[in-house]
């Protein structure tokens, strides 16, 4: 999807925008960020010692 003008300035310089997120959304990146994400969570529950997600 081409851009049709830059990206608008970053907040504080260096968080990222909602046009941003808008394009990083649609790679497959963010689909293994996503999966690297959920086996984040499920090992800070494994060494928490929580026991399935009914947090």
């Amino acid at each position: 999807m081409p851009l049709k003008a830059p990206l608008p300035p970053q907040r504080l310089g260096f968080l990222p925008t909602d046009a941003f997120w808008e394009l990083a959304i649609c790679t497959p990146l963010f689909s293994l960020s996503l999966v690297g994400y959920f086996f984040l969570l499920a090992a800070l529950a494994w060494l928490l010692g929580i026991s399935g997600f009914t947090w």
